[in-house]
């Protein structure tokens, strides 16, 4: 597999802040603490160089690039479950009783972080990266709110897309459905992932449509392990394993997208280094 390893990104930064996220989760539409937080860890971390409120306590950075050229954008979600955490064991459970990360979106927040951490130090050549942290995910209305918030006019993207971890499939295995196939598979098997095409429907589909019926994007599944506890079970924990893939896969459909001829250099040049 492909590695984001390098100057550019460091891995025990995002796990670090997603311990922090797990131990401090909030309710949809009332993540104040959890939006202030990102915000500070981005500007300290990650300077954009564009921060722009959304709905409620929504909000997303820009990076751009050094030429114009299309908007890709990146969704994380904000909010966490009304559940009581079991793991006993973890040194960062919740520490907000009846309230939890259960569905992996502490996860999804630093993955998207980890690219905001990798354009910080290097722009694109191209175009706009913007990294949407949203609002109410759980309710089913936080992306139609940001969709139709004023401000989304300053982002609107030519490409969306998002993840949600899927526990019961192997880790770090790609699970997309045949309409976004095409895209999603060839950036997963270029990087060394499998690739299923299932017709299963995902947490958060309806919410993210939102963004999908306007514009061009998909949601796409991230296999959290065979043995992982299922989504909203009391146990779940988000593996820290698969954040380095969620970095990887994003950052590769941002390079399709933006610089497709210099990704067809680079596979070119790597056929003939495998030829030789």
């Amino acid at each position: 597999m492909a590695s984001a390893h390098n100057k550019s990104f460091n891995f025990e930064k995002i796990v670090k802040l997603r311990h922090w996220l797990h131990a401090h989760p909030e309710m949809p539409g009332k993540e104040k603490e959890t939006s202030d937080y990102i915000i500070d860890y981005l500007l300290d971390n990650c300077a954009p160089d564009e921060l722009v409120p959304l709905a409620g306590t929504g909000f997303a950075v820009v990076y751009k690039g050094r030429r114009s050229g299309r908007t890709i954008l990146i969704r994380a979600e904000l909010d966490a479950l009304p559940i009581q955490e079991t793991n006993e064991n973890l040194t960062y459970k919740s520490l907000h009783n009846g309230i939890a990360h259960k569905c992996g979106h502490d996860g999804h927040m630093a993955i998207v972080a980890g690219i905001a951490q990798i354009y910080a130090r290097h722009r694109p050549e191209s175009g706009r990266i913007v990294l949407l942290f949203q609002s109410s995910k759980e309710t089913g209305t936080g992306a139609r709110d940001c969709c139709t918030h004023d401000n989304f006019k300053k982002i609107e993207p030519d490409y969306a897309f998002t993840l949600q971890n899927v526990p019961g499939f192997p880790k770090h295995q790609i699970i997309c459905r045949a309409d976004a196939a095409e895209m999603i598979q060839k950036v997963a098997i270029e990087n060394g992932l499998h690739c299923s095409i299932t017709d299963m429907s995902f947490p958060g589909d309806e919410d993210f449509s939102h963004i999908t019926k306007r514009y061009k994007g998909a949601l796409f599944g991230l296999g959290a392990g065979e043995d992982c506890s299922a989504l909203y079970a009391p146990d779940y924990d988000f593996p820290d394993e698969i954040l380095l893939t969620g970095v990887i896969m994003f950052k590769k459909l941002i390079d399709q997208i933006l610089h497709p001829e210099t990704q067809k250099s680079k596979r070119a040049a790597e056929n003939q280094k495998k030829a030789a």
